[in-house]
């Protein structure tokens, strides 16, 4: 009898077999009905096992199989005995028609019972969990590992419980190390339990079951897939891959702004853009006017005169909130704040108008947003009827797509977002997150550094933070922790140097009042991430494939068990390993360089196996930063000019098409995108095969330099199959082949 039993298992089980078997033949999910389980399973071990699914809180009582398909399965879920109604006992029982499809990179699951408002789902705890909110719970936490935590998924803003940095990007979105991430579609608040007691729940206050389970070998496998759902990340325009300067409070309007410009210049200090941060418009708080006050009157000429004597770009503040001010536009009636209703059409269309007109049309190409979360009103009805246990989280998702719909269609795509609050799927419209408002500390500089692992993991591809601090009002600081906040600013996704203290208040902090070491220390900083410009421009705007920018290193070696709790150090895309220097005093900083292997970025001589910690000497002149073995990249020359351009003139941009050679037997690519030809993809590519090399780089815009590290040649060098006399350089190991514009190379150098 057990065995007609197994036989017919089999037998119901057989084509959902080929149905459910992933197309790198790694993954595969199959449903067990007897048992009442659905399970993902890696190379034919358990991954995730999937024991209840609950709505309303009652387990199913029965499971089985109703449809099969080449590319989905129905599974029938029956629940007793559930209440309904809230004034009378009435008790009935439902049956669910769970869909579970076959997307590519992972599976959608779907049901949308009408009497159900709550979901749980059940799952052993397995592995490592890492996602759900970028600010440091519990506790402060720094290592990105949640496992066996309680996270909530539900906006509060300035009022949740953590110790540092307002960080406020979230998502229903989970990464685990075992290869594969949840994603819970839905802006209704919940909760999620990670290990505990060897159980993981996930629960939202929704009826609707919209549940993604995308698998992949490493982080940007899964964000690929999960970037085709919610669509790929927001344009990243050239001049916000650069340096931005701001201040929290321009006492003396836009001749600070000027002043600041100036004296950058003077000092010979590349920076791309100014951003004025609030109050700078009249009305209640120095904003609900929407406008331009009094010290920054005439913003038209003064605006053109950094886009045209600084080469700048200029950026403002904006809120969504009108602090009572009715005059633009009315608010919702809750709170002291006076929030916006996003869902309403006559209300964004006015609030839209107003930035435009008073904002846009002098200049204005791009927003820092704040204050999306923090005192909203959650219980205030919305005009489209988002229940209650959505509005706080969907909010921050409107607020980010209504202020992209109004720079785009100001300006294209050439503008920019950045926001303190993220939500899933505002990937799409939001072009930047920065961390919140850090204090001007070395904790301060360290929780930024585990925020931006905590956001990579929930799929936000450019974060930076305020470098040199927000709170605390003391503006001017340590030299050190200055300067090692600008070399971890170099190293992150948007820069952004602040130049005061919280509410202008302190001693000023901008480069000019210090003397020349910091000088020297902030220019190099500033000097350094406009060659990693292309680099950076490159990876953010291929991020749909390539993933995230600050890759957590459990997020890129997810089968490495040495990662899980590792905060401190990142992969930057898909060439670099950074460790920022977030303690003082250190002349030496231990370092986990994961498996194959490793070159001192600064020192390319250096090389390192990988697999173990190495003991690393620091020096004050940068953080260490490794290059992976067998990577291809490019950095540039005069790629991108802000306001170098007053000193350097007119000048043609020249590529370094940089090639780490390691083992033979590899191909590496990398993706270029031509800002000097229409942003054109362009695919560079190196092999390695018998110690001989094969370079190939197509037509490009801006005449380059390759540069091959760590080799000396040992045979001919041929350009496009014609003998060519390379310059060696023996002390570095490098080796420089000059490249002409739009012309296609094809490069074979022996070893």
């Amino acid at each position: 009898m057990k065995f007609i039993r197994i036989l017919i298992l089999m037998i119901l089980l057989a084509p959902f077999y080929a149905f459910a078997q992933y197309k790198n033949a790694a993954f595969s999910l199959l449903v067990f009905p007897e048992q009442q389980q659905i399970v993902l399973k890696r190379d034919r071990l358990p991954i995730l096992e999937v024991d209840s699914i609950q709505f309303n809180f009652r387990t199913p009582a029965s499971m089985k199989v109703l449809k099969m398909g080449e590319h989905h399965i129905i599974v029938q879920l029956l629940y007793k005995n559930v209440p309904i109604g809230w004034e009378v006992n009435t008790y009935k029982d439902f049956t669910v028609d769970l869909k579970i499809d076959k997307i590519d990179g992972g599976w959608h699951f779907y049901a949308n019972p009408k009497w159900a408002h709550d979901i749980s789902i059940y799952t052993k705890s397995m592995g490592h969990y890492f996602g759900i909110r970028e600010n440091l719970v519990p506790d402060n936490h720094k290592s990105p590992d949640i496992t066996g935590s309680i996270q909530s998924f539900d906006v509060k803003g300035e009022n949740s419980r953590y110790h540092e940095n307002f960080a406020s990007a979230w998502s229903a979105f989970f990464f685990n190390n075992l290869g594969y991430a949840s994603f819970f579609n839905t802006f209704a608040k919940g909760q999620y339990q990670f290990g505990i007691n060897g159980v993981t729940e996930i629960y939202h206050r929704t009826g609707d079951l919209d549940w993604y389970v995308f698998v992949g070998e490493d982080g940007d496998a899964i964000m690929r897939a999960y970037y085709k759902v919610i669509g790929a990340p927001k344009y990243v325009p050239a001049w916000a891959c650069g340096v931005c300067i701001w201040r929290d409070q321009d006492w003396n309007g836009k001749k600070d702004v000027l002043d600041d410009a100036e004296q950058m210049t003077a000092l010979k200090i590349p920076i791309t853009s100014i951003m004025v941060d609030r109050p700078y418009s009249n009305g209640i708080d120095g904003w609900s006017k929407m406008d331009f006050g009094t010290l920054f009157s005439d913003p038209g000429q003064w605006i053109h005169q950094l886009n045209v004597d600084y080469n700048l770009r200029f950026m403002t503040w904006v809120s969504t909130c009108t602090f009572g001010d009715t005059s633009i536009v009315k608010a919702m009636p809750g709170g002291d704040h006076g929030y916006i209703d996003l869902s309403d059409p006559l209300s964004v269309s006015k609030f839209c108008n107003a930035l435009t007109k008073n904002i846009y049309d002098y200049g204005v190409q791009g927003n820092k947003m704040d204050r999306g979360e923090e005192v909203f009103p959650a219980e205030d009805a919305w005009y489209d009827h988002t229940p209650p246990a959505e509005r706080r989280n969907k909010y921050i998702y409107l607020y980010a797509k209504v202020i992209d719909s109004v720079l785009t269609a100001k300006w294209g795509k050439d503008n920019f977002n950045y926001s303190r609050s993220g939500m899933q799927g505002s990937q799409k419209y939001l072009s930047a997150l920065w961390g919140g408002d850090s204090r001007e500390s070395w904790d301060g500089l360290a929780c930024s550094v585990a925020n931006a692992m905590r956001v990579g993991f929930i799929g936000f591809p450019d974060w930076g933070s305020d470098v040199g601090g927000y709170r605390g009002n003391a503006g001017y600081e340590p030299e050190d922790l200055y300067t090692r906040w600008l070399q971890f600013g170099i190293w992150s996704g948007f820069f952004e140097i602040k130049l005061d203290g919280g509410g202008g208040m302190g001693k000023d902090r901008a480069p000019w009042h210090y003397g020349k070491t910091l000088q020297d220390n902030f220019r190099r900083a500033c000097e350094e991430r406009m060659e990693l410009a292309p680099y950076v421009y490159s990876q953010l705007n291929t991020s749909a494939e390539n993933g995230v920018l600050m890759k957590p290193l459990a997020y890129e070696y997810p089968d490495d068990p040495n990662t899980s709790d590792i905060w401190d150090e990142y992969c930057f895309g898909q060439c670099f390993l950074v460790s920022p220097v977030v303690e003082p005093g250190k002349t030496s900083q231990s370092i986990y360089l994961p498996a194959g292997g490793w070159y001192d970025w600064y020192s390319p001589i250096k090389s390192y196996a990988g697999g173990k910690r190495y003991d690393i000497k620091l020096s004050e002149d940068h953080i260490p930063v490794f290059v992976k073995q067998n990577s291809i990249f490019v950095t540039g020359k005069n790629w991108l000019n802000g306001n170098s351009a007053k000193w350097k003139g007119k000048t043609s941009p020249e590529l370094f098409i940089n090639v780490f050679p390691g083992k033979n037997n590899f191909v590496s690519a990398f993706k270029y995108i031509d800002r000097y030809d229409n942003d054109r993809p362009q695919v560079i590519s190196v092999a390695q095969r018998a110690n001989e090399l094969m370079i190939h780089v197509p037509a490009l815009s801006s005449d380059a330099t390759l540069i091959i590290h760590n080799v000396v040649p040992k045979g001919t060098v041929t350009v496009n199959g014609k003998q060519v006399m390379v310059v060696t350089n023996k002390q570095t190991l490098t080796v420089e082949i000059p490249l002409t514009k739009m012309e296609m190379h094809d490069i074979s150098f022996q070893r």
